[in-house]
């Protein structure tokens, strides 16, 4: 189990605790008001963890290093899946939509959206208390929602064409200011113009700006996905420039860093035992995986997951056997049997064994003990024991147990029976 800091000054000065819709609702119309009359759009990014970097995938496992081969070989592949696609970054939109390692970091405008993928399930994990490590909680991770207001760019502008062809350049070697700005004119990102422009001393640092700077964009709704999410991205930059005398030979380096500081210092945060509970309230304003995801996989894992929710035990397949019958119509067989049910030995121990493992009211387990050992050969056939078994889950289900345990515990019951009317058995013939 993965053990957590947890940061309690920094929670009680710039977390906002979420616990219902509404109460969030009415939180970002708080922030809302602060944008009256401003261009700036407001965007939102949900995590299912507190304790995450907020960091584009590209940044992770050392992949960076490989972001040029990872962009250009689907292009070499399966070149037909981008003929319609006009530059790079809608390139980059659609690896991101297919689970490809990029530089862009999803948002969205919806902030119930944010708040769907930031209710997600990740797991029990141990927090432990910054100024006191002794204090710990086990409990689902809490989720976190991070917002911020910012100025959004086009796909067209000329810093999202720079920041998107640099993914594709092999930056390893050959990667002084004056090649990477002549490769930059090869591939149409920029102008012979601006080449020559950012390669002199008095202009080469409007380019380094470009590339040192992270950028929230408006994507093309080119699939349905992003449309349903209100999906906008943030683009990392993120680029080093290491100096040297010479201007037009200092480098160019891949770098990486944590994007928090592109969020305000204030968040959101919901408790890991609230998680369910919201979600089950964004289904009701319609927010949930079939409506935010359109794929066929996720409409059926959405209906699974929803019916699911109100099942109950099925009995367990039994073969039919007319033996059965036949020994239970058995009278003297059945006398035998039934002197053990009139035996108040035998429902005391019973009804005392069980109370004292478990907290409800035993009547009804003892209702299915009359039952099951009232029939011929209570404690050696299989059919009946299983039935026994069946019967006593439902009750166990209905207390609280899951299904998982439910089955295991009836095993112990069955065999907790058969051993305290064996036992009183082979008091009786002594």
């Amino acid at each position: 189990m993965e053990e957590i800091i947890f940061n309690k000054d920094e929670m009680e000065n710039y977390g906002i605790e979420i616990t219902s819709v509404s109460s969030f609702i009415d939180e970002v119309n708080k922030i809302k008001d602060d944008l009256y009359g401003s261009n700036e759009e407001l965007f939102f990014r949900g995590q299912k963890t507190d304790f995450w970097d907020v960091i584009p995938s590209i940044f992770r496992g050392n992949f960076l290093s490989v972001e040029h081969t990872l962009m250009q070989f689907p292009l070499l592949k399966a070149p037909y899946e981008f003929i319609s696609i006009n530059n790079d970054f809608e390139i980059m939109t659609k690896y991101q939509h297919y689970g490809m390692c990029t530089r862009l970091l999803d948002l969205t405008t919806n902030p119930l959206v944010a708040l769907y993928f930031a209710c997600e399930e990740y797991g029990d994990v141990c927090y432990k208390e910054i100024e006191n490590e002794e204090d710990t909680k086990i409990q689902e991770a809490n989720g976190v929602i991070f917002f911020n207001k910012k100025y959004s760019v086009s796909t067209n502008e000329i810093n999202i064409k720079v920041i998107s062809s640099l993914s594709q350049i092999d930056l390893s070697n050959d990667n002084t200011l004056e090649s990477i700005l002549r490769k930059l004119t090869e591939r149409q990102a920029i102008s012979k113009e601006l080449e020559e422009r950012w390669k002199s001393k008095e202009h080469y640092e409007e380019f380094i700006n470009i590339i040192q700077n992270n950028y929230i964009v408006i994507p093309p709704y080119n699939n349905e996905r992003l449309s349903r999410q209100c999906g906008m991205f943030l683009l990392a930059g993120c680029f080093n420039f290491v100096y040297t005398e010479s201007i037009s030979e200092s480098s160019i380096e891949k770098g990486y860093k944590d994007l928090r500081d592109e969020f305000d210092r204030k968040f959101f945060y919901i408790s890991g035992e609230k998680k369910k509970e919201i979600l089950e309230e964004l289904d009701t304003y319609n927010i949930n995986e079939a409506t935010l995801f359109p794929e066929l996989e996720h409409q059926l894992s959405y209906i699974k997951n929803k019916k699911n929710a109100k099942t109950k035990a099925s009995s367990e397949f039994i073969k039919f056997d007319s033996n059965d019958i036949n020994q239970q119509i058995i009278k003297t067989e059945i006398e035998i049997n039934s002197s053990i049910i009139k035996d108040e030995g035998f429902k005391d121990t019973v009804i005392k064994d069980l109370s004292e493992k478990y907290h409800f009211n035993m009547q009804k387990i003892w209702e299915l003990v009359e039952e099951w050992v009232s029939i011929i050969d209570w404690n050696r056939q299989e059919s009946v024991i299983s039935r026994f078994k069946v019967s006593v889950q439902k009750v166990l289900l209905k207390n609280g147990f899951d299904k998982e345990h439910a089955k295991n515990e009836s095993e112990y019951i069955s065999d907790k029976i058969i051993k305290i009317a064996t036992e009183l058995s082979e008091r009786s013939e002594k």
